[in-house]
């Protein structure tokens, strides 16, 4: 697989519409947690919760962009330069957005039920 993209450029999306990714696109695929239970005589089991979608982006933070409004989106779709979709929805912040003025980027971390990578035309 020599001279493939596999990282570099990314186009994202919130709602359907383009948002400028600064940088540090990152994404976690929703996987269940397992946990050893162990007890004072020794090991016992798995414990077996259900995991969550994360997404981490640093956006751009222009003159119109609504921080507030970007709390809450119905889908997140990005495009990636290795030939990958990611998408999925609904997504929430679950941490506070941290808006840096000196570089005019803001950072955003969500997290929902539902997320899936795909080949982008496949």
């Amino acid at each position: 697989m020599a001279g493939a993209n596999l990282a570099g450029t990314a186009t994202f999306y919130l709602n359907g519409a383009a948002v400028g990714l600064r940088a540090e696109f990152t994404y976690m695929l929703p996987e269940d947690k397992r946990e050893s239970l162990v007890g004072m005589d020794g090991f016992h089991g798995w414990k077996l919760t259900p995991g969550i979608a994360q997404v981490k982006v640093k956006l751009d933070n222009a003159s119109d962009t609504d921080i507030r409004g970007m709390a809450q989106v119905d889908r997140i779709v990005a495009e990636l330069a290795n030939g990958k979709t990611i998408s999925g929805g609904p997504f929430k912040t679950t941490e506070q957005p941290n808006a840096d003025v000196t570089e005019g980027t803001v950072e955003m971390t969500y997290e929902g039920p539902n997320l899936v990578e795909q080949p982008t035309n496949g």
